[in-house]
């Protein structure tokens, strides 16, 4: 198709031609042209379709109409899992019209609608959601438009997490979370024994609300991957989280990008990597690595403590000293952000659980 980008009048044919003779499962229409109209017709389709378990419509231009038309298509739906919205502009509306269908849906498991200018009064209808939904499992709600500092997504998600026994991945990266967010969320962690997958990356977060968090990872809490990269975190943090790893027996990705790390902190982690044996993927790049840090992890790959592509540095030596490099195979990890992981052997190199 090469620049192709198909717009709304091209929705009709494909969504007639698959209720004509149904035939996929999942179908793709990530970064195109389409409008609302277009999502009138996949939702009039998702309406009749008894087959499709999964729709991507990442990065088009549908707003809070379409967003309805969709959500009022998820009440009367028994067969989508996972649903991908992530970049379309459906606004807080859009998203309390699916939060209100989601009441009503016992089916779909996966809701990505991150960077889709969701707000408070939509963020809060959610959590209020998932205290009575038990079938949905990963939800992304990254990039909020919020104009307090109070924190209240994050207070009203944290009370939902002690409640919630489903929810098994939660996204809220660049939502401006701060030390107090994320106590109430470790608090919350407690409490919660089936969150694997905290994304609380792009905030506020430093010292305090690290070791905060610590204290639940030290308790063994049920997070398999803590995402923590471009927060503030800072020496004292990754002392608290490294401590912490020395007992747990579940971590098994840390992501610490560019969190104002210096040698203590990084060289703390990697001591702790040498009596912990269950963290596989820890990642650091974007941090001050002194010859310490360089030594340390160079040492863990040596020793196979650490694989490469468990990890975005490369140890090398110039004039006797080593260095680290950054490893581009970061990239790949990243991705989970921007599409709904799906917990199965045979997932897509683009969801998280290709982590493992």
């Amino acid at each position: 198709m090469g620049a192709v980008r198909l717009e709304d009048r091209d929705i009709k044919p494909i969504c007639t031609a698959l209720l004509l003779k149904p035939c996929i499962t999942m179908l793709d229409l990530r970064y195109n042209r389409i409008k609302d109209e277009g999502a009138a017709i996949i939702a009039s389709f998702l309406t009749d379709d008894q087959l499709l378990q999964e729709i991507n419509l990442v990065g088009n231009d549908i707003t809070e109409i379409g967003a309805t038309c969709i959500a009022t298509a998820l009440r009367t739906n028994k067969v989508l899992l996972v649903l991908k919205m992530t970049g379309n502009p459906i606004g807080s509306t859009g998203g309390l019209r699916l939060a209100q269908a989601l009441q009503v849906n016992r089916t779909l498991e996966f809701i990505d609608l991150g960077e889709c200018d969701q707000t408070i009064t939509s963020c809060i209808a959610f959590a209020t959601m998932l205290q009575q939904n038990k079938t949905i499992k990963s939800l992304n709600l990254n990039r909020q438009l919020l104009w307090t500092l109070q924190e209240e997504p994050t207070v009203h998600i944290a009370e939902m997490l002690c409640i919630n026994s489903t929810l098994r991945e939660l996204h809220l990266s660049k939502v401006d979370m701060r030390d107090f967010g994320a106590k109430r969320l470790a608090d919350a962690l407690e409490r919660n024994h089936t969150l694997e997958l905290l994304d609380i990356s792009a905030n506020r977060v430093a010292r305090d609300g690290a070791i905060a968090l610590s204290h639940v990872v030290m308790a063994n809490c049920s997070l398999v991957i803590l995402d923590l990269a471009f927060n503030r975190i800072q020496c004292a943090g990754a002392k608290a989280l490294a401590t912490a790893l020395i007992t747990n027996t579940r971590l098994k990705v840390l992501a610490v990008q560019f969190c104002e790390l210096r040698g203590p902190g990084l060289c703390a982690l990697a001591e702790s990597l040498i009596t912990n044996n269950t963290l596989t993927n820890i990642y650091i790049w974007g941090n001050e690595h002194d010859e310490s840090t360089c030594i340390a992890y160079s040492n863990l790959l040596e020793t196979g403590r650490l694989v490469p592509e468990c990890t975005d540095v490369r140890p090398y030596v110039v004039d006797g000293r080593v260095y680290l490099a950054l490893l581009d195979h970061d990239n790949t990890y990243r991705l989970y952000r921007f599409s709904v992981p799906w917990w199965k052997g045979f997932a897509p190199k683009d969801r998280s659980i290709a982590l493992f």
